[in-house]
């Protein structure tokens, strides 16, 4: 093949991946945008839209579920998740850590009352994060800036994903509870509640205290954590430094859970597929 020939060939095939090139900036990474969006959109943890142009609610992503003791399997009460937060609970429990079924008393959180989900709070907003990039995304003009847009929006997805499969890693050091007045009747001085999500189920801790004394400002907390690194789970109840004695566990699957991990992993696969794209494309350029 002649100089000329050669010289030729090479600017056809340059031709052709610009594009192509083109083709992807600016139709298919806008579709699959848009795809990406739908999908997060339909998230439940986000609600539902009540009509055109109004605010995303909680409305109907209600689910009702009956709780059961993660150990025995008994039925222990009932709960409803509303979005991102617990909007009712009624709990068969114990008065004390060591008080046999016959026992046992049942405390309600108040109508007017609701328990944060914290993950699933910080998951919702970085799925909105990443439907609001995918909204706003601006006309692309080169494979880097589409590379770098699409990536950021993919680490969203992602950091989403995983903290509602992987449940909340903060635990108890420290945690600041303020569910004690939230309930009727009104839960012991030395009893905390708190609800999270975890591997696809509503999880209800029942934490059982015992108090450090003379431990109550924030300082002295923080020494007492220094000295006594191997203690027990803890946590800051009130203003006080308190250990966990005893747990309980209660638990039900979730199975809004599945269809909101489904919907995030649908989103990330189509930006998956176009990172891939660019990836290949640069390459064949180089």
């Amino acid at each position: 093949m002649s100089n000329c020939s050669t010289a030729q060939h090479l600017h056809t095939e340059r031709q052709a991946m610009e594009q192509e090139l083109q083709w992807l900036l600016t139709q298919r990474i806008p579709k699959v945008a848009q795809q990406a969006q739908a999908s997060l959109l339909g998230i439940s943890l986000l609600g539902s839209k009540t009509g055109a142009g109004s605010r995303l609610t909680s409305k109907g992503t209600k689910a009702y579920i009956h709780l059961h003791d993660a150990k025995t399997g008994e039925d222990v009460g009932e709960v409803t998740v509303s979005g991102t937060s617990v909007t009712h609970l009624s709990l068969l429990l114990p008065t004390s850590a060591n008080t046999q079924p016959a026992g046992r008393t049942t405390t309600r959180l108040k109508m007017d009352e609701a328990l944060a989900l914290r993950q699933a709070q910080e998951a919702v907003s970085y799925i909105k994060a990443a439907a609001k990039k995918t909204q706003l995304m601006a006309p692309l003009s080169s494979s880097e800036a589409a590379l770098d847009c699409v990536e950021n929006i993919l680490s969203d997805i992602k950091r989403a994903r995983q903290i509602l499969a992987a449940g909340s890693q903060q635990e108890l050091m420290p945690l600041q509870s303020d569910n004690m007045g939230k309930f009727a009747p009104a839960l012991p001085e030395n009893l905390v509640i708190e609800c999270k999500l975890r591997d696809g189920s509503i999880v209800v801790h029942l934490y059982f205290l015992k108090f450090r004394r003379g431990v109550k400002n924030s300082g002295g907390i923080l020494d007492a954590f220094k000295r006594d690194s191997t203690a027990g789970h803890m946590l800051v109840h009130n203003g006080r430094l308190a250990e966990v004695k005893q747990e309980l566990v209660f638990q039900a699957p979730l199975s809004s859970m599945a269809s909101d991990l489904d919907g995030l992993d649908r989103a990330a696969n189509l930006l998956i597929d176009v990172v891939g794209q660019l990836h290949a494309f640069d390459s064949m350029r180089s």
